[in-house]
């Protein structure tokens, strides 16, 4: 009888361990499908993650999120009279610093350098009228778009040139950005024409202004205040030399909670008037479809 009471014990003791073991590793299962679950997808829209970001670790801890961007590329981004940097991209990403709590330091690039400050590790994001492109999402990653642009050529106001038709003929010359869309766009929009990449948008007008180019390439968006700022001696051409294209927030790439934090701020700022208000600011042309006006007061 004894014995038969040992063995009962025995048999409940080593019941109740497999029982612990059981519950042990269903916890262990669930937890690791909520982490897995959480770093699926690429571009999530809650401004939070609950994985861990180095990038954004280092961010909050130092207060500071380093920009990359261009200047010398109005209205987007450009020096004022004090030196400091303004434009839509400005207050884009100062907006979007905000948000974090963060104060805003300038990392400042040229054209082809906007991919080099990220993969280098010298910026955090990179702003300046930075279109995404499948060849750029192999290198690094893009937020949702903040502007939709298409490129565009002006000329001299005193050119015979009236349309992009006109300008694809021997003997005519195009500048571009170096490290921007126009190396790819401009040869299919104009192949018989000469195509002549420089450092950035100023130095294209400047090739313009002084003949060594009959036009340049640029974004529509900055047509505007690139004639005024020219006082009326440049024109814009008819027709486009591209399609619409998205221009957004640049990361690096392999930190997907950075991307899902900076994503998150992105999809608020397009909802809730910012980048509506901020478009109209700049560009004074109707703003994209996926940027809501302001709440009515």
């Amino acid at each position: 009888m004894a014995n038969v009471r040992v063995g009962e014990r025995r048999v409940t003791r080593l019941r109740s361990v497999a029982a612990i073991a059981v519950a042990g590793a269903l916890v262990l299962v669930g937890c690791s499908s909520t982490k897995s679950g959480t770093t699926s997808g690429s571009k999530s829209g809650s401004g939070s993650t609950a994985n861990a970001s180095a990038i954004l670790d280092k961010v909050q801890k130092s207060k500071t999120l380093r920009v990359g961007t261009i200047t010398g590329n109005a209205p987007f981004e450009s020096l004022d009279k004090s030196g400091n940097l303004e434009g839509f991209d400005i207050d884009m990403i100062n907006a979007v610093a905000k948000k974090m709590g963060v104060k805003v330091s300038f990392v400042k690039t040229d054209v082809a350098g906007r991919v080099t400050v990220l993969q280098t590790g010298k910026a955090d994001v990179v702003v300046g009228s930075f279109t995404d492109t499948p060849e750029r999402e192999k290198v690094i990653s893009f937020t949702d778009p903040i502007n939709y642009e298409y490129v565009a050529l002006i000329a001299k106001a005193d050119s015979s040139l009236k349309s992009v038709d006109d300008v694809n003929v021997a003997g005519k010359t195009v500048a571009g950005a170096s490290g921007g869309t126009q190396a790819d766009t401009i040869p299919k929009a104009v192949p018989n024409a000469k195509l002549t990449l420089l450092p950035g948008i100023a130095d294209e007008v400047q090739a313009v202004m002084s003949g060594q180019a009959d036009a340049a390439a640029v974004a529509n968006t900055q047509i505007a205040t690139l004639i005024a700022d020219s006082n009326g001696k440049l024109k814009a051409l008819t027709g486009q030399v591209s399609d619409n294209q998205k221009d957004c927030i640049g990361v690096p790439k392999g930190d997907q909670a950075w991307l899902d934090y900076v994503n998150g701020i992105v999809k608020q700022l397009n909802a809730d008037g910012t980048t509506y208000t901020l478009t109209k600011k700049w560009f004074g042309s109707e703003p994209p479809d996926f940027a809501s006006p302001p709440a009515s007061s």
